[in-house]
């Protein structure tokens, strides 16, 4: 394995680095075979190139040509690129600058950090933080059961523009399918990237497809409120069935937390599990909360209901996973040796059947338990009523 450095438009042995290098961001190449042509100042590296910078800064290739002249690099045959935000590119033939910021790329398949994928025919890269691809397709889908090539959905584009600075993807005559089928045109969209952690805009769509509720689309919004605050907005269109509105909420305090989901939906009755044509209005709300009051005491609560036993179940919510849901106020002293609590409790029924009359309201539970030395022999005093 040979190796050699390119750096500032030189060529030098591995050995000879020195700290002239240290801002001409080097980047270190080995190779089964490298040879250098004099007349033409070009370095061929051949079998397993790997090119590598000290930023996570990768190329790997079968073949590697780099022009002095020009300081340009040129990779063929199984090229894997990756920048140092983590972003991998797997194409057929790169060309690039060699302090890797401009280049063309030919047939391309980009993998983001959260495994998501962006296709093109050919692309190119501009101001090191830029890609360009025409004929492009993204998607952060699972492919169909049974298909390795179609996603269940994925986003085509005449043109797309990958903006890492802006952490953005900007697309041009974008259409939308859907197991294959176009079912949306737009002739501009864009979206945060997988990198952004908190941006107000959409997410990405949400598409599924039920029997009873036809097919199922979902534009959620992410609204970045503040650095306390954010949540999730999402109308959610059912084909058969009607329409729903969701929001999630979250605040953190100095000393808590608080949560929140509601959903409102005008949607078609379900009679002994089948659909009629009569609307009603159905929804549900849920909230959390948990604070510290000292160093010794701390209250919390939760809160839920919902309009109709089955409604998390038939729309498929995450909300409602057992057979009931709670209604409770609690406070909490930690001693040394000590435990109290106090708390009440009230709960709606999620069982076909049941009376809600019938149950029971806890109001209040009081726990108290205490660890005491009695003649240097450890006891336990507790009580429950």
């Amino acid at each position: 394995m040979l190796v050699f450095v390119l750096a500032g438009g030189w060529l030098i042995p591995a050995f000879a680095k020195s700290s002239s290098l240290k801002n001409d961001e080097p980047i270190e190449v080995s190779a089964n075979i490298l040879r250098y042509e004099q007349q033409g100042r070009r370095l061929l590296a051949t079998g397993k190139v790997e090119a590598r910078r000290s930023d996570g800064v990768e190329l790997f290739a079968d073949q590697l040509i780099y022009d002095q002249d020009s300081r340009r690099i040129i990779a063929e045959g199984n090229v894997f690129f990756q920048d140092k935000s983590g972003q991998a590119t797997t194409t057929d033939r790169l060309e690039i600058t060699d302090d890797l910021k401009d280049g063309l790329i030919g047939a391309l398949e980009a993998r983001f950090v959260d495994k998501s994928r962006l296709r093109a025919v050919r692309g190119k890269r501009v101001e090191g933080n830029k890609s360009i691809l025409e004929d492009a397709s993204y998607t952060a889908c699972e492919t169909c059961p049974g298909d390795t090539k179609t996603p269940i959905w994925e986003l085509h584009a005449g043109t797309v523009t990958h903006d890492q600075a802006a952490q953005r993807i900007f697309y041009d005559d974008l259409v939308l399918d859907v197991y294959g089928v176009p079912v949306f045109y737009a002739p501009y969209f864009s979206h945060s990237d997988p990198t952004v952690k908190r941006q107000s805009g959409f997410l990405m769509p949400k598409l599924s497809q039920r029997t009873e509720q036809g097919a199922i689309l979902g534009a959620p919004y992410y609204w970045a409120i503040d650095e306390q605050q954010q949540a999730i907005i999402e109308p959610r269109f059912f084909t058969s069935a009607g329409v729903m509105g969701l929001v999630d909420y979250e605040r953190q305090f100095g000393n808590g937390t608080v949560a929140a989901n509601l959903s409102a939906a005008n949607v078609k009755e379900l009679i002994a599990g089948s659909q009629t044509d009569r609307t009603v209005q159905q929804g549900h709300y849920a909230a959390r909360g948990n604070f510290d009051i000292n160093d010794a005491w701390r209250w919390n609560f939760s809160a839920a209901r919902v309009s109709d036993a089955s409604y998390f179940r038939r729309f498929q919510l995450p909300y409602g996973g057992g057979a009931s849901l709670t209604r409770n106020l609690t406070a909490e002293r930690f001693g040394r040796d000590s435990y109290f609590n106090a708390s009440g409790y009230n709960f709606q029924t999620l069982r076909q059947g049941d009376n809600q009359r019938a149950v029971p309201v806890v109001l209040p539970w009081l726990r108290y338990s205490d660890l005491k030395s009695l003649n240097g022999f450890p006891g336990k005093f507790s009580l429950d009523t």
